[in-house]
């Protein structure tokens, strides 16, 4: 019995692990301003991109500042990354001009 307990606790630790973060791997700039991502250049929102991708759309911000539109409407017919990516709001900063995404 304490056998099966052990094996429980130590599945319950790995998928702990596997839903953490792992910001490490986040080789862009970014910030957030009035709730809205800013990526100083267009390499910088190409990296988040591709991290997103690569990652299993795993969030790199832990920041209560920002809510993605893909936060809000998890049933939303745009691509996951994208929308993980553009605010509730639905804008996004890249380069110095913001963007307005109209999804209607």
């Amino acid at each position: 019995m304490s056998i099966l307990l052990i094996g429980l606790y130590s599945c319950s630790d790995e998928e702990n692990q596997l839903i953490e973060p792992n910001l490490s791997k986040v080789n862009f700039d970014y910030s957030i301003k009035n709730g809205s991502l800013i990526f100083p250049t267009e390499n910088d929102f190409e990296s988040a991109i591709n991290y997103l991708a690569e990652n299993n759309n795993e969030r790199f911000i832990n920041e209560d500042t920002f809510t993605s539109y893909l936060d809000v409407n998890t049933d939303t017919e745009i691509d996951n990354i994208f929308a993980a990516l553009i605010s509730n709001d639905q804008k996004i900063i890249v380069a110095g001009y913001e963007f307005f995404i109209d999804f209607m």
